[in-house]
């Protein structure tokens, strides 16, 4: 009996990426392409008919776009389907039909026919290419058929080119048609659409059907077009497979260890290295990824380089690579570094051609990685092989470099004007050796401090003084020793090579100062961002320190209710158009405006702010020239801010929601403790005096004094009502945001006369005491809450007395305040409860007389606090309790609640 096998292990990356994309696509429309070798094939005609049988099924089917030319078979197949009207555009006052995404949105059939899925919208409209327009519809939920031509996928256009030698410009990425739900390969055999071709049935653009002919449609060229459009479908359908055995929980042949790596630069090759990883990767069934390594040499590059190497990374973006960024001044080392970290077994670089003498003079970096790789295997892409003259190679080899003014070339003849002058006195005591041993070693500081072309210039003045002041003859070019013209040479050449070294090493010294600017300015943005409690606050730092940090013009955007408004910062141009670019970003997650597929006619480049899957903002950032591009190191930097910001906006919105998750809590608590309070506060009374009432008006036989006793009882129940009532409108009053008091200069004894008058009824039954010394100075108070403050007091101490008790009222001055202090010989304050006796609603019941809603003592000290003091409760040591309130005698600015 044979051993059964294991299944092949399933390899965890892969499978994540598998749920992941299952994920997305349970949510997505589905995509059904029509794909043909070439145009003439019958795709459109294919699609329509497929749209009839669905919508005999009673599908909701309609008509996006569809480009008939007028042929009456594909008219006739349009007739009976809705058909959605075209947009109108005007471009340069020519008008253009286009198809009307926002129509589409706002219809959302079931199915939408979408012809020409490579076609280029016209200027103005939200997405460059109608392949956007047709991911923002499968986005929504809604299923597309759409058709395309071979020729249009974008890792193929370079070899579209060179066997029909026309350049397709209108490309659809590879990453894209392999997403397709399902691809229909309409086939037809060459000598059938040459003919077709012959009766005019293949649409051929105006003005371009002689060269069509001749070049495009030869019968070797559709062969070969038609062989392309097999494999490719061939291809589909074996990822289609391939993600079936994943999703049977089978490992198929996709294997993680087979990464591919692409090293690219702005330079000649890089297009073509991408298609050709493309096609590799999708032949090998690996991923990819697009590295990409600033360097010195980089940061020098010009904005039509930057626009071509921004571009090619979007291009292997859109076609399923994932894009890296990195710094360093090693780039050999940071390729291998990185690839040997990540797993990659399979490293693809491109190689433009290079001139043997400079092959002699510097080490490329094909030659490190193949000397460094180990069992890396390295794949190397051709460029374009046209060789340099030595001028040329010369000069090619000086660009990118630091420009130097023309003050450094005046300091560089000065130097060889110095040192001649200083030698000319000492020649017939200084050897020929000795002049050139001066000249050469100065070379070094001028190439480090002036750059190459002052240090190439200083070495050739010279060798022209050092052979006509120094070498006999002298004041002639001629020499008697011709060893002289190797010396020189030597000397020409040795300049070269240090001012090249030098060089690089300013470039070097500038970038890793660059480098370290950026982090000193990111640490700083990341260090305000955590001291930041307030949103207004966290958007002011981030746009300003993004400006600081990469010299352009940044926005915030933030949502306020349904609109998402400018929250820091400025509009890069028109607001409308900005703002609509900033909101798609929002609503989808993902960057729009300028340099994206996206309203890219906006002028700023749009990246959204989402943290934990949450949309919390948008920033926005610009260029000061609208021409000029955005760099990677631009948009990831411009991303690790928002990234940021982000990450402390969810801190300080955290904060916000526990607060305010406390103070619900805390009101809560404290709407549940006044109810209860008010409720046996209000009742008691209101009992009292409705007894009281009724004792009255139903009892005839009542007496003179029993009338006026129960009427007094029912005159005091109604005060102490009052009081309640006015409690609560006073600590509402003083807890109201920007209440102030009404700080006058008053004498504390005439507020004190008219709470002697107000108290006189209060302290019957009581042994009240008065000690207030008649020296008082003139203090700086609002009398009429001073007043309510020793009120309340007063009424606190009778509350919790007994009668017969002592209460005593004092005052002094001590340490720049004054003192006011009520104390009794009562019962004293339960252990503990000294400061919570401020707090609202918190009550020491010790008696009928005790109770209240306990609102005097929390009125007592917002008063205080309006005045700038303080309040304190204790325990006496002869028993009982005092409180005393300290006002400041000269008032600070007028306090607030």
């Amino acid at each position: 009996m044979s051993e059964s096998q294991d299944p092949p292990r399933l390899n965890p990356e892969s499978l994540l990426e598998h749920v992941a994309a299952e994920e997305r696509r349970a949510h997505r429309g589905k995509l059904k392409i029509f794909f043909g070798s070439s145009a003439g094939t019958g795709k459109t005609y294919a699609m329509l008919q497929a749209a009839q049988a669905k919508q005999r099924e009673g599908i909701d089917i309609i008509v996006g776009v569809v480009e008939t030319h007028n042929r009456p078979e594909t008219k006739a197949l349009v007739e009976g389907l809705s058909v959605l009207p075209r947009r109108k555009v005007d471009h340069r006052g020519v008008e253009l039909l286009e198809f009307d995404l926002d129509a589409a949105l706002a219809r959302k059939p079931a199915i939408i026919l979408i012809d020409e899925l490579a076609h280029t919208n016209a200027p103005g409209s939200r997405h460059p290419k109608r392949w956007n327009d047709v991911d923002e519809l499968l986005n929504t939920g809604i299923d597309v058929y759409s058709t395309l031509n071979v020729q249009h996928l974008e890792a193929l256009n370079d070899v579209v080119t060179s066997i029909t030698g026309i350049a397709v410009q209108e490309t659809v990425p590879d990453g894209f048609f392999d997403e397709a739900d399902e691809v229909v390969l309409v086939d037809t055999p060459p000598d059938d659409l040459l003919k077709r071709l012959s009766e005019g049935k293949v649409y051929i653009a105006d003005g371009a059907g002689e060269r069509a002919a001749a070049n495009f449609f030869k019968k070797s060229n559709l062969y070969a077009l038609r062989e392309m459009a097999l494999r490719r479908t061939a291809e589909h359908v074996d990822n289609v497979a391939d993600d079936y055995e994943l999703s049977q929980g089978r490992s198929g042949t996709l294997s993680a260890s087979d990464k591919l790596l692409v090293c690219v630069a702005s330079d000649g090759v890089a297009s073509k290295l991408i298609r050709s990883a493309r096609r590799l990767a999708s032949g090998m069934k690996v991923p990819w990824t697009v590295l990409h390594i600033e360097n010195p040499l980089s940061q020098s590059y010009n904005m039509r380089q930057r626009r071509v190497l921004q571009s090619l990374l979007q291009i292997a973006e859109r076609n399923g690579a994932d894009v890296v960024s990195m710094q360093s001044t090693r780039i050999g080392d940071e390729i291998l570094t990185y690839a040997r970290q990540n797993g990659f077994a399979r490293i693809m670089i491109g190689q433009n051609f290079i001139s043997s003498w400079r092959q002699f003079f510097s080490t490329s970096l094909i030659d490190f990685l193949l000397r460094n790789s180990g069992p890396i295997d390295i794949f190397i892409v051709n460029g374009e092989n046209k060789k340099l003259g030595f001028l040329n190679g010369l000069l090619s080899g000086w660009r990118n470099v630091r420009r130097s003014s023309w003050l450094s070339y005046y300091y560089a003849v000065l130097v060889v004007i110095f040192l001649t002058g200083f030698g000319l006195p000492l020649r017939g005591a200084l050897s020929s050796t000795d002049y050139l041993l001066a000249y050469f070693t100065a070379v070094l500081p001028i190439a480090a401090k002036l750059g190459r072309g002052p240090s190439l210039l200083f070495s050739l003045l010279s060798i022209i003084c050092l052979n006509y002041f120094f070498i006999e003859p002298y004041h002639s070019f001629t020499m008697y020793d011709r060893s002289y013209w190797l010396t020189f040479m030597v000397m020409l050449m040795a300049s070269l090579l240090i001012s090249d070294q030098a060089e690089r090493l300013n470039q070097q010294l500038a970038f890793a100062r660059e480098r370290e600017a950026q982090t000193q300015r990111l640490y700083a943005f990341t260090r305000e961002l955590s001291a930041g409690r307030q949103v207004a606050e966290l958007a002011a730092a981030t746009v300003m320190h993004l400006d600081k940090s990469l010299n352009l013009q940044s926005s915030l955007w933030m949502p306020e209710g349904a609109q998402l408004n400018l929250a820091a910062g400025i509009a890069a141009g028109d607001l409308l158009k900005e703002q609509m670019a900033a909101r798609w970003a929002f609503d989808h997650h993902q960057p729009a405006g300028h340099s994206t597929d996206t309203l890219p006619s906006a002028r700023g480049y749009y990246t959204p702010i989402v943290h934990d899957g949450l949309a919390m903002g948008v920033l926005g950032i610009a260029m000061h020239r609208e021409d000029d591009g955005f760099s990677s190191e631009i948009i990831s930097t411009a991303e690790a801010f928002a990234s940021v910001f982000g990450t402390a906006l969810a801190r300080v919105l955290s904060a916000q929601n526990a607060e305010a998750s406390r103070l619900e809590t805390e009101s809560e608590r404290l709407r549940t403790t006044l109810l209860s309070s008010v409720s046996h506060d209000l009742r008691t009374p209101l009992a009292s005096i409705a007894g009281s009432i009724g004792t009255v008006i139903e009892s005839d036989n009542l007496t003179k004094a029993e009338r006026l006793e129960l009427l007094a009882i029912t005159q005091g129940e109604v005060r102490r009502l009052s009081r309640i009532v006015n409690n609560l409108l006073d600590i509402t009053r003083y807890e109201a945001k920007g209440f102030t008091a009404n700080i006058e200069m008053n004498y504390f004894q005439d507020v004190l006369g008219h709470i002697l008058s107000r108290a006189e009824r209060l302290m019957q039954g009581y042994n009240f005491k008065v000690d207030i010394p008649n020296d008082l100075p003139l203090l700086s108070i609002d009398a009429v809450l001073v007043d309510q403050l020793v009120q309340n007091l007063l009424e606190n101490a009778v509350r919790h007395t007994p009668k017969g008790s002592r209460i005593k009222l004092s005052a002094k001055i001590e340490e720049g305040y004054l003192h006011i202090i009520v104390s009794d010989n009562g019962p004293g304050l339960p252990k503990g409860t000294e400061s919570r006796v401020f707090d609202k609603f918190y009550t020491i019941h010790q008696g009928e007389r005790s109770k209240g809603i306990g609102l005097g003592l929390a009125i007592c000290q917002a008063i205080v606090k309006l005045h700038g003091g303080s309040i304190s409760a204790q325990n006496l040591p002869t028993g009982g309790s005092a409180f005393i309130a300290k006002l400041p005698l000269v008032q600070p600015e007028p306090k607030h609640a």
